[in-house]
C-alpha cells in the first residue's frame, strides 16, 4: 500500500509528504511510474531470484527494484541486478555487507546498517542512558549476531560497558545450556539476546530460569529479529512460566517508523488516513501471483475504510521513500541530460546523490558507501514488554514504545515510563551478582569490642587520675600529661571504627568514604597526642632533675609538641584535599565474581604523606 501510495504521489507530484515534489523542476518532470510489479518473495532467496529471472525472460524493462527485506533474498537479488545494471533499494535490512559499494555495487540502502543499530543499543545500555555497565550477550552464529558483536565490542570503553558473549547453535540445547552457564559465571545481570531464531526464546527462558537468571534482579534486552512484531502478537505463554517471567519488564529494540511515535504530526500518517476507496480499489486489483508461491495465502482484499481502520505496516515509511527516491533520481537524471533519451537508465551513483525530506526523515547517503546517513533519521525504538490478558489459560503480551533513537542520541517518549520485572520504574539492581566478601560479623563485633574496651579503659584511667590528683605519687607523675595520654589512646582506638563497617551494615558508599577520610586523622593525631604527652612529661621531669629550674611550667615543655602537631595537621589537610582516602570496591583478579572493599587513595599513592607523618611521630 505504501509503495503504490508513493507512486501515485510522485505521478501527481503531490508534495503533501515530500516537500521537494512542489519544486518547479519536479512539477515539470515528465517521469512517471507507468507499471509497478509487486512480487512476494516470502523472505526466501530462491523465490526472489526466480521471480526476478522470470521478469527478465519475459523481456520486462526494469527501472529499479525496491526490496526485498531479508538479507538472504537481497544477497541473491543484488548479484542478478548488478549483472544487468539495475539498482536495488534495500529498505529494511541491517546487514552491514550491503553498505560495501565494492562488494554490492547495485545496492542502495535507505535504512542504516548494523553499525548504527549496535551503537544505538550500546548508548542505551551504556553511560549515556541506563548505565547498566555489566552486559552479557547471547547470540547465534548468524550474520545478524556476528555483525552486532563486531560493532558493539569497540564501544565498551567509551560507553562504560563490560561485555561477556555466549554463543548458541541452532537446534542445540546443549549449546544453550553452555551459554547460560557462561553468563552465570560472569555474573552480569543485564542480558541481551541477539539471534534470528525466535523459536530459541522458550528454550533460553527455561534454562535461564533453572540457573536463576530470571527475576527482579535481572534485565532482559531483546534485539528485534529475536522477537519480531508478528511473532510477539501471536505469542502465548502459561502464566508464571519461564518465558512469561523472562519477557515481563524486558526491552525490545526495533526498527521504527516516525509515524509510530508522532502520530498527530506525521505527514505520511496523516496522508495515509486521508486516502479513500479509490486507492483501496487500486490495491485490490493488484495480482499477488497466487499459485506461483506456495506460501501465499490469499489475495489482498481491503474495505473502503481500510486506510482509516488500519495503521501502516512497519517499514512503510521506508518503502514509501524508496519509491520516491527512484522517481526523484530519474527526474534529476533527466534534467541533467541535454536531450531526452529513448530509455532512461538510473544508476546507483544517481540515486546516492539524491537528497530529500521523506516519510522516514532526511534521506541522504554517506560518502564512500551505499548506506544512508543516520543524521535526521528516526530508526530505532525501545519497546517495553508487559503482561497482556490471559485467554484460555494462556497469557498474551503487550508492548509500549518508551524511547527513540534519532541518529544523534536517545529521547524518552513523554508520558511513557518503562516498567521492569517488579512493576516499578526503578532499574533492577545490583548490576552484577558477585561475592562481595563483606566484613564478617565476628570481625565486626571483635573490632568494635576491642575499640570500646580501649576507650573505656582510657576513660576510666583518666577519671581515676582526676579523682586521685591530690595523691603525692599521682602529683609526681604529672596527672595533666597522664590524662592527655589517655585521650590520645582513645582517639587512636576510635580509628578501629573506620575499618569495622562496609555496605552490609547499611553504610552508604558516601558514608564509608567519610570514614576513610577520618581514618588517618584519628590514627596519626591519636599517636601524636600520646607521644607528645610522654615527650612533654619526660622533658619537664628532666628539666626539674637537672636543677635548671625549681618550677617548670607546662606551656614551656609543650611548645615543641604543638609545633609538630600543627605541622602534622597541615600535612593531613593537604592529604585530605588533594588525595583523600575513599571507599573502593575492587574486583578480585583471581576470581572475576569476587570483590572486596577497602579505603584507597583517589589519585596516587599515599606513601609520601604516610612517611611524613611517621617522621613527625618519631620527631616527637
Amino acid at each position: 500500500a505504501s509503495a503504490q501510495l508513493a507512486a501515485n504521489h510522485f505521478n501527481e507530484k503531490d508534495s503533501s509528504v515530500v516537500p521537494e515534489l512542489a519544486g518547479h523542476n519536479f512539477q515539470t518532470c515528465s517521469v512517471r511510474f507507468s507499471d509497478i510489479i509487486f512480487l512476494d518473495t516470502s523472505h526466501r532467496e530462491k523465490i526472489a531470484a526466480n521471480n526476478f529471472i522470470d521478469l527478465l525472460l519475459n523481456n520486462t524493462s526494469i527501472c529499479a527494484v525496491v526490496g526485498p527485506e531479508t538479507p538472504k533474498a537481497i544477497d541473491g537479488l543484488g548479484i542478478l541486478a548488478d549483472s544487468i545494471g539495475v539498482p536495488v533499494i534495500d529498505y529494511g535490512s541491517m546487514d552491514n555487507r550491503f553498505s560495501q559499494k565494492d562488494e554490492f555495487p547495485a545496492l542502495v540502502r535507505i535504512f542504516p546498517d548494523m553499525r548504527i543499530f549496535a551503537e544505538a543499543m550500546a548508548e542505551y545500555l551504556g553511560n549515556t542512558m541506563l548505565n547498566r555497565k555489566y552486559v552479557s550477550i547471547i547470540s547465534d552464529h548468524s550474520d545478524y549476531s556476528t555483525q552486532f558483536e563486531s560493532f558493539i565490542r569497540p564501544l565498551e570503553g567509551a560507553l562504560g560497558l563490560n561485555l561477556i558473549t555466549a554463543n548458541v547453535l541452532e537446534n542445540s540445547i546443549k549449546s544453550i545450556d553452555n551459554a547460560i552457564s557462561v553468563i552465570v559465571k560472569g555474573g552480569h545481570n543485564t542480558i541481551v539476546l541477539v539471534t534470528e531464531q525466535p523459536a530459541l526464546l522458550e528454550h533460553i527462558a527455561r534454562m535461564a530460569d533453572e540457573k536463576g537468571l530470571i527475576g527482579e534482579n535481572y534485565f532482559w534486552v531483546i534485539a528485534g529479529r529475536s522477537l519480531p512484531r508478528a511473532y510477539l502478537e501471536r505469542l502465548r505463554a502459561a502464566p508464571n512460566s519461564p518465558l512469561d517471567r523472562m519477557l515481563k519488564g524486558s526491552a525490545v529494540f526495533r526498527i521504527i517508523d516516525p509515524f509510530m511515535y508522532q502520530r498527530d504530526m506525521d505527514r505520511f500518517l496523516i496522508n495515509w488516513m486521508a486516502q479513500d476507496s479509490s486507492l483501496v480499489s487500486q490495491l485490490n486489483s493488484l495480482h499477488p501471483l497466487k499459485g506461483n508461491n506456495p506460501f501465499q495465502v490469499d489475495y489482498f482484499v481491503g474495505t473502503d475504510n481500510y486506510f482509516q481502520m488500519n495503521d501502516p505496516a512497519p517499514l512503510s515509511s521506508y518503502i514509501y521513500d524508496s519509491v520516491i527516491l527512484t522517481g526523484i533520481s530519474a527526474c534529476e537524471l533527466l534534467m541533467s541530460e541535454e536531450k531526452i533519451p529513448a530509455k532512461l537508465e538510473i544508476t546507483v551513483n544517481e540515486i546516492l546523490g539524491t537528497r530529500f525530506l521523506g516519510a522516514s526523515g532526511n534521506v541522504s547517503f554517506e560518502e564512500g558507501n551505499n548506506g544512508r546517513s543516520p543524521g535526521g533519521l528516526s530508526a530505532y525504538g525501545v519497546y517495553n514488554i508487559r503482561h497482556g490478558d490471559i485467554v484460555n489459560g494462556l497469557r498474551g503480551f503487550d508492548s509500549s514504545l518508551t524511547a527513540i533513537y534519532q541518529g544523534s542520541g536517545w529521547d524518552k517518549i513523554s508520558a511513557t515510563e518503562f516498567t521492569y520485572y517488579d512493576e516499578t520504574t526503578s532499574q533492577p539492581t545490583p548490576l552484577r551478582t558477585t561475592n562481595s566478601n563483606y566484613l564478617a560479623t565476628g570481625r565486626h563485633v571483635v573490632g568494635l569490642t576491642l575499640m570500646g574496651m580501649a576507650i573505656a579503659n582510657a576513660t576510666g584511667c583518666c577519671l581515676w587520675i582526676w579523682l586521685m590528683r591530690n595523691n603525692k605519687k599521682i602529683l609526681a607523675s604529672q596527672p595533666e600529661f597522664l590524662c592527655v595520654l589517655c585521650f590520645g589512646s582513645a582517639v587512636t582506638a576510635a580509628s578501629i571504627a573506620m575499618i569495622s563497617f562496609d555496605e552490609s551494615y547499611g553504610w552508604s558508599v558516601n558514608a564509608l568514604a567519610h570514614g576513610c577520610k577520618a581514618l588517618p586523622w584519628c590514627f596519626f593525631i591519636g599517636y601524636l597526642i600520646m607521644y607528645g604527652a610522654i615527650f612533654s612529661k619526660l622533658s619537664r621531669t628532666n628539666q626539674v632533675f637537672s636543677f635548671r629550674r625549681k618550677k617548670v611550667e607546662i606551656n614551656r615543655v609543650v611548645r615543641p609538641f604543638l609545633v609538630v602537631l600543627i605541622l602534622s595537621i597541615t600535612v593531613l589537610i593537604i592529604w585530605t584535599a588533594i588525595n583523600p582516602l575513599a571507599w573502593v570496591r575492587m574486583e578480585n583478579k583471581n576470581d572475576p565474581l569476587a570483590t572486596s572493599g577497602k579505603c584507597k587513595s583517589v589519585n596516587f599513592s599515599p606513601l609520601p604523606f604516610f612517611i611524613t607523618l611517621m617522621v613527625m611521630i618519631v620527631m616527637v
